[in-house]
């Protein structure tokens, strides 16, 4: 099977660590603030054992997030620069040290990079985490983007009960585009903005920010791109806060091919199953016409529909009984673009 890579996003703007308060030069000292209960002075070790990305501070580190563990302001920013500590030096963390971050708003996101690197291991508290994110998002919205990062990770693993999770989120639709004569085409961009959260103190370090962005937009100059284990659908970005100054990127937001909210795009890469397709764009000329090729394009859709279905029952990912509701006649989804919409288009009549 065909997996796209996963992209980690740094936006490489720190600064030197000036403002790091005396006696925390050396690594005895560093982990000895960890242990401790000063809040400043162990966010501060913390970002300085980052900086040297020792794989000797991995146990350390994540023993210090069980010791800052606190729901106050200085816990939460320490946990927060623990967390990017071990994602800077690449380490592999345990699920149960970073599951009950994955709720706090500040690290949730950090949390989440570092519980992707061991999907297989953590298959029961994503599948957990996938089906609260479908129960709680309506089906004609779409899901987030923490949602189609773990979507993404468990076609990957194909754990079973995944698929099914899926089925009530797939149209058996044949989109078609109308169009005017001159083939206008929809574009659309949008601008990310790291969210500030909490200000951010002058004496602390600066605050690494994690957040979702979709990926495929134009990359900002300075930024590195780093691989992770796992395959994510979407890019995670990593910037960093320096006296709650925000930072904006441009970012293409249109996805190439379908939208993995639909579910549609894990259960084909679930079993490599080419993608559907593409969207015909119509440009009407009489009724008779319109019609003709919306259902032609409609019997296209069906064939492949129907192709996958088979798949999915011989891969083993679906049963066949499971399998039944992508059975259904496909229905075609009319999306019409024309500058002048007055003249009515012909309905389509339903399959036979």
């Amino acid at each position: 099977m065909r997996r796209g890579a996963c992209i980690l996003v740094l936006l490489a703007c720190a600064l030197p660590a000036q403002g790091a308060p005396p006696g925390l030069r050396t690594p005895e000292d560093q982990l000895a603030a960890l242990a401790g209960d000063d809040a400043t002075r162990a966010a501060w070790a913390a970002h300085l054992i980052r900086g040297r990305g020792d794989r000797a501070f991995e146990k350390p580190l994540r023993e210090a997030l069980k010791h800052w563990d606190g729901i106050d302001a200085g816990s939460r920013e320490v946990r927060l620069r623990l967390l990017d500590a071990l994602i800077g030096m690449n380490a592999s963390v345990p699920g149960p040290y970073v599951l009950p971050l994955l709720d706090d708003e500040m690290s949730s996101v950090a949390a989440f990079v570092l519980l992707a690197k061991e999907p297989r291991h953590n298959e029961p508290e994503l599948l957990r985490l996938f089906g609260s994110e479908l129960r709680s998002t309506r089906r004609d919205q779409p899901l987030s983007p923490r949602a189609v990062a773990i979507g993404t990770l468990l076609a990957a693993q194909r754990p079973p009960g995944f698929a099914k999770s899926l089925l009530d989120r797939v149209d058996l639709v044949a989109p078609v585009v109308v169009v005017g004569g001159d083939g206008e085409r929809r574009r659309s961009l949008r601008w990310f903005c790291p969210d500030r959260g909490v200000p951010l103190q002058a004496e602390l370090p600066p605050r690494p920010v994690y957040s979702f962005a979709r990926a495929g937009g134009p990359a900002p100059a300075g930024v590195r791109r780093v691989a992770l284990a796992a395959p994510l659908h979407d890019t995670v970005l990593r910037s960093e806060l320096i006296a709650g100054d925000p930072e904006w990127f441009r970012l293409d937001s249109e996805l190439r091919g379908p939208d993995p909210a639909d579910g549609l795009t894990w259960l084909v890469a679930m079993v490599g199953h080419p993608a559907p397709p593409p969207v015909p764009e119509l440009r009407f000329r009489d009724d008779a016409t319109f019609v003709a090729e919306a259902d032609a394009a409609r019997d296209e859709r069906q064939r492949w529909f129907d192709v996958l279905r088979e798949r999915l029952v011989a891969d083993g990912v679906l049963t066949a009984d499971e399998a039944k509701p992508l059975a259904r006649a496909v229905e075609v989804a009319i999306d019409d673009r024309r500058p002048d919409g007055s003249k009515a288009l012909p309905r389509i009549p339903s399959p036979k």
